[in-house]
């Protein structure tokens, strides 16, 4: 009988001590997992290129993972515009910071087919894709006000489906003079050709009329 007590009692202390031994390996375990007590500071790594950045960080016992690109024209190619967290934070070692560059190619877009819109649509649909640096070049026609087509800066035709940066300066092609106040897009190129003159010089003679039974 005593037999029986003492063994239920060995097994009763036996689980108690296998108990705290399992607590004590959490708690330990636990603070080697979230690295209790130690903390890292975010290093500043703006303008860095990321290979140069991945062992900054490295060194701080950081992780890099870049996650966006936002074209900067005033920035290096490849460069680091932002990083989260910000630089000078507190956090623990491990972690990862995200970034967002500067891509290495600058955006591109395919040129669309303007051919026969207004200049105002043209112009309207090239700023909504990203084309910035817009310009008109008036070219003879028959239909004034309307669309013939896109240039680049050395003149040649862009043909529809043709990729080209967002910063380039591209020409649409318009038949006529259009004001460029009136659309508040882009700047004008006139056109010092005889065609031009013909279509924009008016005829201010004052003639008197043959009939003068009036009098």
């Amino acid at each position: 009988m005593n037999f029986n007590k003492n063994s239920v009692w060995a097994n009763i202390l036996l689980m108690i001590i296998i108990s705290v031994v399992l607590v004590i390996i959490g708690l330990v375990g636990l603070n080697l997992y979230t690295r209790h007590g130690q903390t890292t500071r975010v290093p500043d790594i703006a303008g860095m290129q990321f290979d140069e950045a991945k062992q900054v960080l490295k060194k701080a016992h950081l992780r890099a993972q870049i996650v966006d690109s936002v074209f900067n024209k005033e920035a290096k190619p490849g460069a680091i515009l932002d990083i989260s967290p910000k630089a000078g934070t507190v956090v623990k070692p491990g972690r990862y910071v995200y970034i967002t560059i500067n891509p290495l190619m600058p955006p591109t877009q395919a040129i669309p087919n303007v051919v026969d819109m207004s200049a105002r649509q043209a112009l309207a649909l090239l700023h909504s894709m990203g084309f910035e640096h817009v310009k008109q070049k008036i070219v003879p026609g028959d239909f004034f006000d309307l669309a013939k087509g896109l240039q680049d800066a050395r003149g040649q035709k862009l043909m529809p489906g043709t990729r080209v940066p967002l910063q380039s300066i591209i020409y649409l092609l318009v038949v006529g003079y259009i004001p460029p106040d009136s659309l508040q897009m882009g700047e004008t190129d006139r056109a010092t050709d005889s065609t031009y003159q013909a279509q924009n010089t008016q005829d201010t003679t004052v003639h008197t009329a043959d009939d003068e039974s009036w009098w």
